[in-house]
């Protein structure tokens, strides 16, 4: 957690935007199309705002703005896409000119195992109906939104420092792990499916699994279609100085 909120330089202060508005110029905008039925795209943005969304075929883009003397990597390969922020110290006074601005274009017709990093700043991800085999989010001093309701997703990961996340889950199939540490995640699960969630014992994490009425069994919490759903959603989650909650109106509108 501490390493990610030196890189971006955060400004506890100002969580999320401690880099300021996206203002700079236009980088030069990359498009290309996968050639497998499988790739993998990693992104890592620091201090600015990124937006992921799904697009019909095999083909992918990277478009937005960022400092002029700091555009971000593109890595490309016939399988594989990577995007990074340039590394380097991050402005921590007046004007904060360093935010970057990135929207990505992902397929819908390709296997992706989709890895994001977020130090400081908020990311919108929406990947429409893409098949996701594994999906993991770190998020850094940062907020996120993750909206997977639509996509084919087998295994979920995500971590949260000093941070917010909302996830709103598919009516599929999903293993995976979500952990906090200082932040809150908020859980939207779809109607119908077995939820299955266990949790570890830490006097600093709450979780809203009883207000969602979910039942416990020691450290296991399932609802009452767990038994009988045709589909589940199993999750291990952990708490440390935050909350998770399931199905919270105000987050999951």
């Amino acid at each position: 957690m501490l390493g990610g909120l030196f890189v971006s330089g955060v400004d506890v202060g100002r969580i999320g935007g401690a880099c300021g508005r996206p203002e700079g110029p236009p980088f030069p905008s990359r498009s290309g199309t996968f050639a497998g039925s499988r790739a993998t795209v990693e992104l890592e943005l620091s201090c600015g705002e990124l937006v992921v969304e799904g697009l019909p075929g095999s083909g992918w883009t990277v478009s937005g703005t960022a400092p002029a003397d700091r555009p971000p990597a593109v890595e490309v390969g016939p399988e594989r896409l990577a995007v990074r922020s340039e590394p380097g110290p991050r402005t921590l006074v007046w004007p904060f000119d360093d935010a970057e601005a990135w929207r990505v274009g992902l397929p819908t017709d390709v296997a992706l195992d989709l890895s994001i990093t977020l130090n400081a700043g908020s990311a919108s991800v929406d990947p429409g109906a893409a098949a996701l085999e594994t999906a993991s989010l770190t998020v850094n001093a940062g907020s996120a939104t993750l909206d997977l309701d639509a996509a084919h997703l087998r295994s979920l990961s995500a971590t949260v420092n000093a941070g917010s996340l909302v996830v709103r889950l598919p009516a599929a199939d999903v293993r995976g792990s979500l952990t906090v540490n200082a932040g809150s995640i908020a859980i939207c699960a779809p109607d119908g499916v077995g939820l299955r969630f266990t949790t570890t014992d830490n006097p600093l994490g709450s979780y809203g699994f009883a207000e969602a009425g979910l039942t416990r069994s020691g450290n296991v919490w399932t609802n009452a279609a767990h038994a009988t759903a045709t589909i589940r959603i199993e999750l291990a989650t952990t708490a440390n100085a935050g909350s998770i909650s399931l199905n919270r109106e105000a987050s999951c509108r």
